[in-house]
């Protein structure tokens, strides 16, 4: 037995929502970086609702199209670009971490295709700017946080390396919140 995962395994926002599709017409669904909307080496406005919409049906166009799927990944992308505008950034602020918009925006995804697709779990990454848990949002219960250790040593023990501290405590901070790591 495994977990088969729809589609992408990681890194998909812009497969979900292309910029190619959507930029044009729609720059404010992509990041709010320097003040400067952009697609480069960004994310998505992730407190945009037209971007909630487009994301939430494209996961159904995915899942429908692979019945054998159990998990939607709806993580960033490699790299950093979280959006600033007004929405996302005084919700992060409150909360302690970027984390806070993707873990609430799937969230918001994860409900709204749960009574259609209750077998399937939705994950995100604890990565790079969002590897930090938020201080009040919690995953729910069919939302997976995939937590990244990119800086951590893989030649010893958690506990037993200097090295895994910081990852270790971020694995304890986000086990406080929700088991499915």
């Amino acid at each position: 037995g495994n977990w088969v995962y729809a589609k992408h395994f990681v890194h998909n926002l812009y497969a979900l929502v292309p910029p190619e599709q959507y930029f044009g017409e729609h720059p404010e669904y992509f990041s709010l970086v320097n003040g400067k909307r952009t697609h480069i080496s960004a994310q998505l406005c992730l407190t945009n609702p037209d971007v909630l919409e487009i994301t939430i049906e494209a996961c159904r166009n995915i899942l429908q199209s692979e019945p054998e799927a159990r998990v939607m990944t709806i993580p960033q992308r490699d790299c950093d670009g979280h959006c600033t505008c007004e929405e996302g950034r005084a919700l992060d602020e409150k909360e302690g971490s970027p984390s806070a918009t993707m873990v609430t925006f799937v969230n918001s995804v994860a409900e709204r295709l749960e009574p259609e697709f209750p077998h399937i779990m939705f994950d995100t990454l604890a990565y790079t700017y969002t590897v930090e848990p938020p201080g009040t949002v919690t995953p729910r219960h069919n939302v997976i946080i995939r937590l990244c250790n990119i800086c951590a040593c893989d030649s010893h023990t958690l506990e037993g390396c200097e090295k895994n501290a910081r990852f270790l405590s971020q694995l304890k901070s986000w086990h406080k919140i929700t088991d499915n790591i």
